[in-house]
């Protein structure tokens, strides 16, 4: 018994001196350097309708701490397609920086027969760049049918850049029923009113808007299983592209995600909350239905719900079945 005891308190000693011993500290100077840059294609997929003529597909970096390397690398890439897309090939491989509040585009040497990009150090950046896109030249011809699939294979020369997750980009051919612009014309300022009134709540930027201030029409542009819509403002503002300034009308944009099925859409996204002194307070979920009819030689899409996380029970809906916004557009 004896013993016993003295190896109970030999073990109780030893497990206190091993206790004392822990570093409760959890403050960590974490080392940059340590981590590998993540290079990763930045959607998984996307498509464009049957005649685009090329396709960008953006190479970029996953979050990362610190500065981005000093130092270039090589990367070797695969580009296969199908059917009408069984000959693509790359036409430029570019990247864009900002110098004096101007943008311009530059562009990476790449070798299609050894299947390679050289991303090098950009004068100005004083790094690699963030982020650049391989454009693809497309067959750019109605009723174009297949994929193409670009694929990161490998980075050398720099032990500081590895290839992370996604690293395949594929492209699909979007339906011409399903894809492209319709657009809703205002009749006049009260028509414009009734929409702002309802829309203004999911797009709040609307509300600052007057029917002076618009070209009149507002734009649905659906794309790869996203959609915007898009109101040109007349107010214009000065940009710089390659050292020339040119102006461009602004535009109010409110993306989101839909599904169009047996002539049925159901859209889906989301806006935020702003409290009186500018600062996001909440962020609400948004969801629209309505209605795809094809005639010979158009197509309308009649908006008939619009709900949001506030007014979600039936008859709080934000707009519920009257005078339906029809956006038009012809084949």
């Amino acid at each position: 018994m004896k013993l016993k005891n003295i190896s109970k308190i030999i073990c109780i000693s030893l497990a206190a001196l091993a206790f004392s011993c822990v570093d409760n500290n959890l403050e960590r100077n974490i080392d940059d350097d340590t981590f590998n840059f993540q290079l990763i294609t930045d959607e998984e997929e996307g498509g464009d309708l049957a005649n685009a003529e090329d396709y960008g597909v953006e190479i970029t970096f996953a979050d990362y701490l610190g500065e981005l390397p000093s130092t270039g690398f090589t990367l070797t890439y695969s580009l296969s397609g199908e059917d009408d897309f069984a000959n693509v090939e790359i036409d430029k491989v570019v990247y864009e920086v900002e110098v004096d509040d101007c943008t311009f585009e530059r562009e990476l040497d790449f070798n299609p027969t050894t299947k390679t990009i050289q991303v090098v150090v950009d004068e100005d950046l004083g790094t690699i760049p963030e982020s650049f896109e391989v454009v693809v030249v497309l067959p750019g011809t109605d009723g174009a049918e297949g994929t193409f699939e670009f694929k990161i294979e490998s980075v050398s020369n720099n032990n500081q850049v590895i290839i992370g997750f996604p690293n395949t980009f594929e492209y699909e051919v979007l339906s011409e029923d399903e894809s492209g612009e319709w657009t809703y014309e205002f009749e006049d300022e009260a028509d414009f009113d009734r929409f702002k009134e309802i829309w203004s709540v999911i797009f709040p930027e609307l509300g600052e808007v007057s029917y002076a201030d618009i070209d009149g029409s507002v734009v649905l542009e659906f794309g790869f299983k996203t959609l915007q819509l898009k109101i040109e403002l007349n107010e214009t503002e000065e940009v710089c592209e390659d050292g020339e300034t040119d102006t461009e009308n602004l535009t109010l944009e409110l993306e989101a995600e839909y599904e169009i099925e047996d002539g049925e859409i159901k859209i889906e996204g989301s806006y935020f909350i702003f409290g009186d002194d500018g600062e996001i307070e909440d962020e609400l979920d948004f969801f629209i239905e309505g209605i795809v009819e094809f005639g010979e030689s158009s197509i309308t899409l009649v908006v008939e719900k619009i709900i949001d996380e506030d007014n979600f029970s039936d008859g709080e809906e934000l707009f519920s079945g009257e005078e339906a916004f029809v956006f038009f557009r012809e084949l």
